[in-house]
């Protein structure tokens, strides 16, 4: 049982331990010099090169033309307009044939500049705004779910680490077990059927073991997915680094440096401070508040078409033609047009109704937001309770099922006590299942506290202190040439 209790010591070294060096920021160093990955170089990486992340921000970025655009709205526009005409004519009348040629051109310069829009121009820029604040919204929001994921990934690779280093010592301790139940059986202590148990278990075990170094091959590709490269892997020296693990279960493997952080990001210290999260600025409130202001500005829009515009015109003009040099054309003119709706055919209305009622819509989505946001922020805080405390639970029930274990290993000796091999591999099994529902509640623990981070709103790269330069959401529109 020392092989196994040790390595669940060494699972839990992987999981929570070399936690001070991972706490206070000095590197660990192992085996080959290679340096432990603490959770933190996974959440930057996520963060620096994650492509959703990177999409997202570029769709940010595109969202801010819209302003300019509907700024454009009010500008004056100036254009030149050149044209040059061949024309050629052939007429027969009679016994004659008339053929003419000419040539004509002409160069005009036309400025347009917008005097009353109704409106209209402010309707386009107030829902080009709230389309931006959504897209910011929705980054937010994005940047969130990636670096959960990252997290999660992170945390999933520990734990699996762990269990598999606790599967291989349940290996070298039923090895340990069939030479005692060997000695015994040579000394007719113990019969042919305890032999076959301990040697099932051992081929069980092995099975076990395969799953489960399966399991984090496969957690490797989604870290390495989510994260951008795979986790620093460090091979031992020679042919060991092509041995199957589970065949050679006291020897050394190809295992992954990432070494959890004892202290995980703080999160709210009661309830109450999680319901005031959950109604503040929360990316999908935020997104929902936004997109019901960008309806209130279509409605303004569509209200625009039923009142007048007016635009003023100037034009400068010079043409003429070849066959007359002399003949040159040249003028100018400034007019204003002022365009009154008087008579419509109803689609105008329909628009307005319409319009009226997609902001209804988003109003109600508002509330239908807040409501989740609020559901998720409880479920989040009580998901965490419940993980902590089955850990506690599944932490005291280990140690009690190990001094089980230990006692009746001891009584097996005692031929008097009639302890059967299937009483002691039953006690087995049950520790092992112990020490993976502990591994996998502090996996649910550290993710679990996350979930609640990102329902609260602080699952950022600033709430967390990552050391990265924070993408600025609101250089783009401070960059357009014109902003006012």
């Amino acid at each position: 049982m020392r092989e196994l209790l040790g390595a669940v010591r060494a699972g839990r070294g992987a999981l929570f331990g070399a936690l001070v060096c991972a706490a206070v920021g000095v590197p660990l160093v192992l085996s080959h010099g290679a340096q432990a990955e603490t959770l933190e170089d996974a959440l930057v990486k996520t963060y620096t090169t994650n492509p959703d992340l990177a999409a997202e921000r570029a769709e940010l970025r595109a969202r801010d033309e819209d302003v300019s655009k509907a700024r454009a709205k009010w500008r004056p526009s100036l254009n030149a307009e050149v044209s040059y005409e061949l024309s050629s004519e052939s007429e027969k009348k009679g016994g004659a044939h008339y053929d003419s040629r000419s040539r004509n051109w002409s160069a005009d310069l036309v400025a347009e500049q917008p005097l009353l829009t109704s409106g209209r121009n402010s309707a386009a820029r107030r829902i080009a705004e709230a389309n931006v604040q959504a897209a910011r919204a929705r980054l937010r929001g994005k940047e969130q779910r990636v670096l959960f994921e990252a997290a999660a990934a992170f945390a999933t690779v520990v734990r699996n680490e762990a269990i598999l280093d606790l599967v291989r010592g349940d290996i070298s301790l039923l090895h340990d077990l069939l030479k005692e139940i060997g000695v015994r059986h040579d000394a007719g202590k113990a019969t042919d059927s305890d032999v076959d148990q301990v040697q099932a278990s051992i081929e069980s075990a092995r099975a076990r073991c395969i799953a489960h170094y399966a399991e984090l091959q496969n957690s490797w590709r989604s870290y390495e997915q989510v994260v951008g490269e795979p986790p620093v892997i460090v091979s031992p020296d020679g042919e060991a680094a092509n041995v199957n693990p589970c065949i050679n279960a006291r020897g050394a493997r190809r295992k992954s440096m990432l070494a959890m952080p004892e202290k995980l990001p703080r999160i709210p210290a009661a309830l109450a401070e999680v319901e005031e999260a959950a109604q503040g600025n929360l990316p999908q409130l935020d997104e929902a508040r936004a997109e019901e202001d960008a309806s209130r500005g279509v409605v303004s829009s569509a209200y625009a078409e039923l009142l007048p515009h007016a635009d003023l015109t100037a034009s400068i003009a010079t043409g003429g033609e070849q066959v007359d040099p002399q003949s040159q054309r040249r003028e100018a003119f400034v007019s204003a047009t002022l365009r009154i709706p008087l008579f419509n055919t109803g689609a105008e209305w329909s628009e307005i109704r319409a319009a009226r009622e997609r902001a209804n819509q988003a109003r109600l989505q508002i509330t239908s937001a807040q409501r989740r946001a609020m559901r998720d922020a409880y479920t989040a805080w009580y998901d965490l309770v419940a993980v902590r405390a089955v850990r506690a639970v599944n932490k005291v029930q280990a140690q009690t099922v190990l001094r089980a274990f230990e006692g009746l290993r001891k009584e097996m000796s005692d031929p008097k006590l009639h302890r059967s091999v299937t009483d002691l591999l039953g006690l087995r099994e049950v520790y092992l299942a112990t020490q993976i529902a502990l591994m996998g509640s502090n996996r649910d623990e550290a993710i679990s506290v996350f979930q609640l981070l990102a329902a609260t709103g602080r699952l950022n790269a600033r709430e967390l202190n990552l050391p990265v330069e924070i993408y600025d959401a609101e250089a783009g529109v401070q960059r357009q040439p014109g902003k006012r």
